[in-house]
């Protein structure tokens, strides 16, 4: 299975609703991710994608991913910033897919990926997917939206439905890539289920500076039951 990590290092302090703008912050936030990745997930191919153009050690991490018997690549471009600070940073990840799509060796023999948004880890990442030739969003319920930080899709759905739907993105309108992304999950039939368990994250929001820590509760156990049978994006 392959792991997609998606990041921009060096974003211009200009993208609208971007609370966390340091790139040494950015940059250590998106190393323990790589590293939690390559250490502590199933996924034996890990790709990160920048879209700052910044240069990282791609050799280093290869060698410790080798050591584990896993491959990781990295890939790094110059994203179009005039769009991304128009549009909003769900345009500027809209890109990072489509390059990862057409430029990932990694990828290239691949029929499914996971994506993640950098910067935040899921701690039971392992348990979450049982069938990986299956589409798997989280409803955000009663908000007509997909959450986007993690989900794991077919790459021929993606590229059929999803690929381009960054481009109708424009955040300062309140229309995000999670909107975006549910209308056209909806053209679709929703053809696409829940996660086995409710993800758990744990990070920090790049967007909102909110903290996830993680950490599991009576809600949690509920909406992981939801999950489990199918039943959580059913919810209306």
């Amino acid at each position: 299975m392959i792991l997609i990590i998606t990041g921009c290092i060096k974003p211009s302090t200009k993208v609208p609703y971007l609370t966390i703008s340091n790139a040494n912050k950015r940059l250590n936030d998106y190393i323990k991710t790589i590293l939690w990745a390559i250490n502590d997930t199933c996924y034996d191919k890990i790709v990160f994608c920048d879209n700052s153009g910044y240069s990282l050690d791609e050799q280093y991490y290869r060698k410790i991913a080798s050591e584990k018997r896993k491959e990781f690549e990295y890939l790094s471009f110059n994203g179009d910033y005039e769009s991304t600070i128009k549009y909003g940073k769900g345009y500027g990840e809209g890109e990072i897919m489509n390059y990862v799509i057409n430029n990932s060796q990694l990828l290239n023999n691949e029929n499914s990926f996971s994506k993640i948004t950098g910067r935040l880890i899921i701690k039971n990442i392992n348990k979450l997917i049982k069938n990986e030739n299956k589409n798997y969003f989280m409803n955000q319920v009663k908000n007509y939206k997909v959450d986007t930080r993690f989900y794991h899709v077919n790459k021929q759905f993606f590229m059929l439905n999803l690929i381009d739907s960054y481009k109708n993105v424009n955040d300062n309108n309140g229309y995000y890539l999670e909107h975006a992304y549910s209308a056209s999950l909806k053209k679709t039939n929703n053809n696409y289920r829940s996660f086995y368990q409710k993800p758990l994250f744990y990070g920090e929001s790049g967007s909102t500076g909110n903290k996830y820590n993680g950490l599991k509760n009576i809600r949690w156990f509920i909406i992981s039951i939801l999950c489990y049978l199918n039943l959580y994006n059913k919810i209306k």
